[in-house]
Formats: C-alpha cells, structure tokens, sequence
C-alpha cells in the first residue's frame, strides 16, 4: 500500500502517496476548532482498514473522538459516530493528540494535562480525570457508552478512579507510538521549562506513573518528590541545549536505512534536529529542518517528518563515503615487574548492519615485542580477529606491557587492522601504544597516567579508556583523586546534550598492596562532524595516604576525526 493518510491541523485528511503525490479528494473534511495547539491532532485506522478514527479538538475546545467508516479512500462523513469528548474549554493549551491502534486492536488515545503552566487543575496525578493520561478503549460500544472500558484496564472498577486510564502522570504527551517488533510504547511528553522527556514502556505494561507534575524528567518539579509508584524516563532533553518542544517518532524497523534499525526517532520543534536513539546514545541525522512537528509510518516501516511549513520528508539513506573500521591509541607506564594490559579501541563509523571481522596484529615499533615476558622484550605480540555483532560500533584489542626497571626512553608498538568485511573499509588502519619510561626517575613506588585515543561512531557510546599506573608493590594501600578538564573537547551529563564526551569530571581510585593498574573508563559520545581532533586532559591531583610520588600527574584524551 503506497498512501499516506495527513491529518493537517485546519481539519482535512490528505491522501499522499509515498512518491509525494497528493490526491485531489480529501479522505475527510472536519470543522474544528484549529489554531496553537488546537485543531485536528491525530488519526488511526482499525486494523481491517475499514473504519476511520480522528482526534480533534471541536470549536469549543473540547477534545473530540470520532469514528468513520471508509467507503475505499475515502471517508463516509454520514457514519460519523463519537466515541469520546473531554471538557477542554477552559484553556487551548496541552492538548495531546496523539491516537494510536495498538498491537491489541484497542485505541490509545493521549491527552494533555488541561494547559496552563505547571498542571494548575493537578490533572497529571489525578486518577478521576481523563487528562494528563494515556487512555485505552474498545471502539466497540457497550450498553452504556459509545466505547467499551477493557476489563483488564489497569483502574477497572476502582472508586473515583476512571476505568479508561492506562497511564498517567504526563503533561502534554504530544507523539508516542509502538515498537512494531518489539510491542514497546515510546511516549515524547512535552516539559515545562527546562526538560523535555521520552518515556519507555514495556509490551503490556499499565498503570505506570510517569510523575508529572511532581516531576519533570530526571528532576523534581517545584520540589515535588517522585511519586511511590513514580518512573524515570529513558532520556532526557535540555532546554539548555537547545531544546523546548520533543516531537516524538517511531522505533525505525524499514529497511532502507539498515544502520538505523532498532533505534527510536524523533525531533525537537525548537532544535529541528532529526535524531535516534539508540544503546543509551543519540545520533543526529546532517539536515535539520523549519519547525518540525510530527511523525509518520509507512506500510513498510519507513519513516516520515511533517513540518509546520506543510512539507513532508522521507528519511533516506545519506549517501557518501563508505563505513570504515579504525584503531586508536594508549600510552601507560610500564611499571618495575609484573604484566600491565593497555586498551585499545576499534570502532565502526556506522554501526554493523550484519557481522562484521577485522583482523588485527600487534607488531614491534621501537619497543621490543616477543612471544612471552622475557628479557629485552616491552609487550606481547599477538594477532586475531575481532568480530563485531549486528549493531555493535565497538571491540577493544588488550596487549600485555611487561614491567622492567632498565632506563630507557619511551617506545612504541602498533595495531595494524586489515581484511575487514561486510562492505567496511580501512579508515585509521594504524594505532600506536606508547610505553613510557618510569625507570631511574624516583625512589620508592611511583604513579602516573596515560594518555588514549579512539575515533568515534557516529552513532552509540564507546569508551576512552585513560590507565593509572603504579610502579610498583606501596607500602599501604592509598587513594588517588582525579578531575577530568574539557578542552577542545566538550563535556555533557547525556548523549543529547550536545557534548563530546560524558561521564563524571572528579573521581577517586583506590589502589591495594596487589594493585598496579586502575582504569578511568570516559563515555565517548557520538559524533558526524568532521572538525578536527578534540582533547580533554585528566589530572591526578592527590595521593593519601603519602609513600607514593606522582611522577606523570596529567594525561590526555583525545577523540580523533575520523
């Protein structure tokens, strides 16, 4: 089936098909009360095709559900039968608008929390009000109403509590949708002043409390405390950042664009940046566009975005340069005895859309290599191949540094990648790991920290890995504190702030007798822009007790253009 049914906000049903060509008959005319937020939201067929379901707010203001019956394309405007209305005249504001044939053949229907600023009518916790809420009805009428209330609704036969809700807590959930493989509900609520949220559902799952207005996002709402029964969402987005308004889309399952599978899609109307979201990490897509304002789904899976200037766009595949697999870097005190691992990063630019291998060999530079820790001999040589799964972006090669107390300058080794397969190409196909002299320099044990460098995917979280290394045995056990400074490269606390790299800025490691290595593990996140190399450094800034001299106190981290 190649159409598209539009709902346009003044109240028509457009006929479009996938190629772009809008039919010169309107599927349906409504009268509407249309204007900011209101006017014809959203619509839904029955999963025969045979009836037609619209959202819309009447001129009154009211919140409005009606059904259709279709006679082909079209609907037939004499079968008109209303399932629902919801007093909303009081303010224009938080309407909601998004409805939603599920998996069950019920009808989801959202709504906002009433308007005004902050829930003033406490609608979002109220269970005795169908505003702020996700609601699920039968279309098919009962004895006593247009719809029928499902028997396993989560608040069925409860006092003062309406029968129809399936969730509540939310403020203006605008856009939500189902996972079509997975049964999942993703639902977009629109905040108030500072963030914007998306909220994950389990298939199935009711009766969950997603805490407005005691909770907007991760944090508390005019000094609300999250609710018993309360649950986070799975993101947030900042108004800091950029954002104000999050236009929530559909977990892509087409296969135009392989790469994107699984991931959820979705827009802000302020940022305009179409972006996925996917194993805790966004990707931005290169275009943006003028106020974005909703989603839609083909037959097939394929995505659509509609625009406030009346445009449709199609996500496409963005051609250019092939995917490529790179290496990247670490350097780390070698130490007085004993075995210390260095980590390296291998990462896909795009992730793997089908297995993927890459072959990789470790090779002597100006540091020794060998089979086995010997005299003379810096590191392990090693070969192998590293096999990533479908929509994975990252694999690390461990390479054994082995301690001596000979005075020599600093080395290096490589990792060399070659052979990769499923269509990747080489792109940084060399890394190098340094191994710094620590011999001669100080008595006693001494501690020091590497530097690391990956090339990040442009799309997923990986992590730079930045070695803390003792010298040898201490005395006693002992702390070491650390801060993370930003450079060139930018720090933020998620993926969607706009940040190169996340994670906390201070920490503490906490060394024993036995210990000689400690790891700081730096979210790296996405990244499509081409502007250069970008570093941050990370300082150890003290030791407690004394006993251990610092003698590398500053190491650098560096997320390398690809």
């Amino acid at each position: 089936d190649n159409r598209l049914y539009v709902a346009e906000q003044p109240g028509t049903v457009r006929i479009v098909s996938t190629t772009g060509v809008v039919s010169a008959t309107a599927a349906l005319t409504l009268t509407v009360g249309s204007g900011g937020e209101r006017g014809l939201l959203g619509l839904t067929f029955s999963p025969d095709g045979t009836k037609l379901y619209v959202f819309y707010t009447e001129t009154g203001g009211d919140i409005t559900i009606a059904e259709y019956t279709m006679a082909g394309d079209i609907a037939t405007v004499s079968s008109r039968r209303e399932l629902l209305r919801i007093e909303h005249s009081a303010r224009g504001n938080h309407n909601g608008g998004q409805i939603v044939t599920g998996p069950d053949g019920m009808l989801y229907i959202a709504t906002g929390d009433g308007g005004g600023g902050g829930d003033p009518d406490l609608n979002g916790q109220n269970l005795n009000t169908l505003l702020g809420k996700i609601l699920r009805i039968n279309p098919a009428p009962s004895a006593t109403l247009p719809y029928t209330i499902p028997a396993d609704n989560p608040l069925v036969g409860q006092a003062n509590r309406r029968g129809e809700v399936w969730m509540y807590g939310l403020r203006n959930p605008w856009k939500f949708s189902f996972d079509r493989l997975t049964g999942e509900m993703l639902i977009a609520d629109v905040g108030q002043g500072q963030h914007e949220e998306v909220d994950l559902a389990a298939a199935g799952e009711k009766g969950s409390n997603w805490g407005w207005n005691l909770r907007e996002g991760f944090h508390p709402y005019n000094g609300g405390a999250q609710p018993a029964d309360g649950q986070n969402p799975i993101f947030e987005l900042s108004h800091d950042d950029g954002y104000c308004a999050v236009i929530g889309g559909y977990v892509y399952r087409g296969a135009a664009i392989a790469n994107l599978d699984g991931a959820y899609v979705y827009t802000d109307l302020c940022a305009s940046n179409v972006a996925a979201w996917a194993d805790g990490a966004q990707r931005d897509f290169p275009q943006t566009l003028s106020s974005p304002t909703t989603f839609g789904e083909d037959h097939s899976g394929e995505l659509y975005v509609g625009a406030l200037d009346g445009t449709i766009s199609k996500l496409v595949p963005v051609p250019g340069a092939p995917a490529t697999v790179s290496a990247g870097d670490q350097s780390m005190l070698e130490g007085n005895s004993g075995i210390r691992k260095m980590t390296f990063a291998v990462a896909l630019s795009e992730p793997a859309d089908a297995p993927v291998t890459v072959r990789y060999a470790v090779t002597s530079g100006t540091a020794t290599g060998g089979p086995s820790k010997m005299p003379g001999v810096d590191f392990r040589t090693r070969t192998g191949t590293l096999r990533f799964s479908t929509g994975s972006v990252s694999k690390t090669v461990t390479v054994s540094v082995f301690g001596d107390t000979v005075p020599e300058p600093d080395e290096t080794f490589a990792i060399t990648l070659s052979n990769p397969t499923g269509g990747y190409s080489l792109g940084r196909a060399v890394g190098t790991g340094t191994v710094l002299h620590d011999d001669g320099t100080a008595g006693g044990a001494t501690i020091g920290v590497g530097d690391a460098a990956l090339v990040p995917a442009a799309s997923g979280q990986q992590n730079l890995v930045l070695p803390v290394t003792l010298s040898s045995t201490a005395p006693a056990p002992f702390t070491v504190t650390y801060t993370i400074t930003p450079g060139s490269a930018t720090h933020s606390s998620s993926a969607s702030g706009g940040g190169d790299f996340g994670g906390p800025l201070s920490g503490t490691l906490k060394f024993s007798r036995s210990t000689w290595l400690k790891n700081v593990s730096v979210p790296i996140w996405s990244a499509t822009d081409t502007d250069g190399d970008k570093t941050f450094t990370i300082a150890l800034t003290g030791v407690n007790p004394a006993g251990v001299t610092v003698l590398r106190a500053t190491g650098t981290g560096t997320i390398l253009d690809g």
